[in-house]
């Protein structure tokens, strides 16, 4: 996710705090934006509380390996992300 923060940094937004400019690219005729999925899931009220986990790249690149800067902090973003996950399901 570009947020303009350091390599590693973690986001947690909400759908509705994402930006759509430039999400799509016309032309493309099966491209569908994640918040078009999450807008469909909405109309069958499939969808409650979402947050979306994000985090900035350290480089964008063809590779199968992390960045070492991402690489780093990979425990801390899946603490995060296991913290989520444990208070939504707390919630339920």
């Amino acid at each position: 996710m570009l947020g303009g923060g350091s390599p590693g940094t973690i986001y947690m937004v909400k759908p509705e705090e994402i930006n759509r400019a430039g999400a799509a690219v016309p032309g493309l005729r099966y491209e569908i934006h994640f918040l078009d999925v999450l807008e469909m899931a909405a109309v069958h009220s499939a969808r409650s509380g979402v947050t979306i986990i994000g985090v900035e790249p350290g480089e964008i690149s063809f590779s199968l390996e992390l960045s070492p800067a991402i690489e780093a902090k990979l425990p801390e973003i899946t603490g995060v992300v296991r913290e989520c996950l444990q208070s939504m399901f707390a919630g339920s």
